[in-house]
């Protein structure tokens, strides 16, 4: 076997799948690891392949495993000793989606340890026969709202009239105005695993219809001419069409709008005074964990986007017109102890009771697996993944990601085919986006215990 220096136990690559959503939560626990003496590498998800010679890492952590092309990696992996990490960057409510996730259509996966929002997705897993390590650990990116991990965010500017953080969620719309063909290549191997997926063009006639919607919601509340309002789009929205809008206000109107599609979705939480969400999204959850109040809009309670979980903790908008003085009411009202509670109670059930210390959990048991894995076997490289390692040390000099193409605008401008790595590469991490970030920990958080 060829010689090994010692340090592979003490190399990890995250993986991380959107620049906006999952990375600050990923140099929180590279900064923790860090702590513990173990080196980490944070790389888009499309670099899962060059990492492997580049880095040569003692584990690998992804999102997920339940693409095919993952899959059949992980089991390479697998066969060199290099560990797999699963640590999902969402959660969900859909029984559809928790099961797809847990395995169902990927049985042969390879997975070392499985990190879990809660106890049912860990039952989940249990339940498609995985034999994986399973831990509990609550959703990662929920910490930055306790201390200390809160300090990594500046202190909000302060603002003559009460900050509103309307956040948007309607990442389907775009496939809207690409077309049906576009739309069909995007979800047809997923059509057959959800019943959300085999009606996907119907819900993104509904996601795009509810975006309309929306912007009454938000033109009432700038009319009102009483509030500091900031746009959110979700990170894999099209953010143009909210520039779009915002270019036909008034001067007047603009100096109390703002849209911000690059901070994180915490940061914004953080600096508001209240939030106005759509029927779906993880948004409520923190503005709870932040004790920020919000005003939840209802566009159909028929659909699938209407969330019936946590419909009946929050204040429902279902009127523009209204919206303007429910969120005045929401400034001023104290919420009530039994609403408080039964929060309490969902965070416990579905986030496994967020403190500030999910990543803490996770940085523990990958060190604990680093200490007592088996030597990896490099001799098993081939000549590709030599190749590729050079390749991500070329882009990496140039402080371009693993999946960057030159002539990636000029192809997407000729054919819709290249939406989907279009999408992708904005998404993408950047060696500047890592520096930056980690610098910033270090700046606002020194060198703390772990």
């Amino acid at each position: 076997m060829e010689r090994v220096v010692e340090p592979e136990r003490k190399t990890v690559v995250l993986l991380v799948d959107n620049v906006r959503r999952d990375l600050p939560g990923s140099v929180l626990l590279a900064y923790l690891l860090d702590q513990r003496g173990i080196r980490c590498h944070l790389e888009p998800l499309e670099s899962y392949k060059a990492v492997l010679a580049a880095c040569r890492p003692g584990m690998i952590v992804f999102n997920h495993l339940v693409a095919s092309h993952l899959v059949n990696y992980s089991n390479r992996l697998a066969q060199m000793n290099v560990l797999t990490a699963v640590l999902p960057n969402e959660m969900t409510y859909s029984e559809d989606a928790m099961v797809f996730l847990a395995g169902r259509y990927h049985k042969n996966a390879h997975i070392d340890v499985q990190f879990c929002w809660n106890e049912k997705f860990r039952q989940a897993i249990r339940d498609e026969g995985f034999q994986s390590r399973l831990e509990v650990v609550g959703m990662p990116r929920f910490d930055f709202y306790f201390e200390p991990w809160s300090a990594v965010f500046a202190l909000p500017p302060q603002k003559k009239r009460p900050v509103v953080l309307f956040v948007f969620n309607f990442v389907l719309a775009r496939w809207y105005e690409m077309g049906h063909d576009a739309a069909y290549k995007r979800f047809k191997d997923w059509s057959d695993k959800s019943d959300f997926s085999a009606s996907y063009w119907e819900n993104i006639c509904l996601n795009h219809a509810n975006r309309q919607r929306a912007m009454q919601f938000l033109e009432a509340l700038v009319k009102s001419d009483r509030y500091h309002v900031i746009l959110r789009p979700h990170p894999l929205e099209d953010r143009q069409f909210y520039y779009q809008w915002m270019a036909d206000l008034s001067e007047q109107q603009k100096e109390h709008v703002e849209i911000n599609a690059d901070s994180n979705i915490g940061e914004l939480i953080l600096r508001s005074d209240v939030s106005v969400v759509c029927e779906m999204c993880t948004t409520v959850l923190e503005n709870w964990l932040a004790k920020r109040p919000l005003v939840q809009l209802a566009f159909d309670r028929s659909t699938p986007f209407y969330n019936q979980h946590t419909v009946h903790l929050n204040v429902e908008c279902d009127q523009p017109d209204q919206l303007p003085d429910i969120i005045a009411q929401q400034l001023t009202t104290a919420e009530a102890n039994e609403l408080i509670e039964r929060r309490k109670e969902h965070l416990e059930e579905w986030c496994a009771t967020p403190t500030g210390d999910s990543t803490l959990r996770v940085a523990k048991v990958i060190e604990e697996m680093l200490s007592n894995k088996p030597l990896t076997d490099w001799r098993k490289l081939v000549f590709k993944d030599y190749l590729r390692a050079v390749k991500w040390h070329a882009l990496a000099a140039l402080g371009l990601p693993f999946n960057w193409s030159p002539l990636l605008k000029i192809k997407s401008f000729l054919s819709n085919k290249y939406a989907m790595k279009v999408i992708t590469q904005q998404k993408s991490i950047t060696p500047q986006h890592v520096r930056k970030l980690r610098k910033l920990f270090d700046e606002r958080l020194g060198k703390k215990s772990a």
